[in-house]
């Protein structure tokens, strides 16, 4: 049988993404303690040492958290969405993260500015991809992500979808696992067709993220997002 994609990752990062994989299908639900590293090691068939650096790497980026002599647990991060839980206002309640839906995906010719941020070539087409992002009943955001065609030229929303996003379909499709990236914050407001996206009046206040995301030196992903947080607020991690 030909070797996918992922089977070409070190084993942690294997490691890793059977692990995030079982926590977006739902086996493995926010607050849940993850079997021990014996157990993990066992059932993926790598060595302890290898989900220790797994569980690790993934405690880093937020996605999991890790209590001495109590065991490791599911925060419930995304990270498409990124590190800033939410907190609604209403409710009171913290550290809520928001569930992704797909819109759309479609191929197409490549906008100057996606070009430069992705590096691409003339001519070179890319993925559009736009989605929302809920916290229940409530739109918090929109966004849209660009992606180069030619290194993905089968990505199709079927394949999204089952993957549970962008960032774990290039992982277990492509073997391309992504690298931290910085996010940068803009203050602005919605034009007219992002505000019917998000159910709101053209020129409502919001916040507008980006990020370019990288696999070693290649870059895969441009993103931008529009935030609406009427009653929610960013939870920033503390200082270290």
């Amino acid at each position: 049988m030909p070797k996918s994609p992922a089977d070409t990752l070190p084993l942690y990062k294997q490691a890793e993404l059977y692990i995030s994989g079982h926590i977006r299908s739902g086996r493995w639900e926010t607050g849940t303690t993850l079997p021990s590293e014996w157990d993990l090691a066992a059932e993926i068939g790598v060595s302890q040492g290898t989900v220790r650096k797994a569980l690790s790497n993934m405690t880093a980026r937020g996605e999991l958290q890790r209590q001495q002599g109590v065991g490791t647990f599911v925060t419930g991060l995304n990270p498409e969405w990124g590190a800033f839980p939410l907190h609604d206002e209403h409710t009171r309640r913290r550290n809520l993260w928001p569930k992704q839906e797909i819109l759309s995906i479609a191929a197409a010719n490549t906008p100057p500015a996606v070009r430069h941020n992705l590096q691409l070539g003339a001519g070179e087409r890319i993925w559009y991809v736009q989605s929302l992002w809920r916290n229940g009943h409530q739109t918090v955001a929109y966004d849209e992500a660009w992606l180069p065609l030619p290194l993905l030229p089968d990505l199709n929303r079927l394949q999204l979808e089952s993957r549970m996003g962008i960032y774990q379909l290039l992982a277990a499709e492509y073997g391309f696992m992504l690298d931290p990236a910085p996010t940068l914050l803009f203050s602005g407001s919605l034009d007219a067709e992002t505000a019917a996206k998000l159910k709101s009046a053209p020129y409502t206040p919001a916040i507008r993220c980006e990020r370019i995301s990288h696999s070693g030196k290649r870059i895969l992903e441009w993103r931008r997002r529009f935030m609406l947080l009427e009653h929610t607020a960013l939870i920033l991690p503390a200082s270290t």
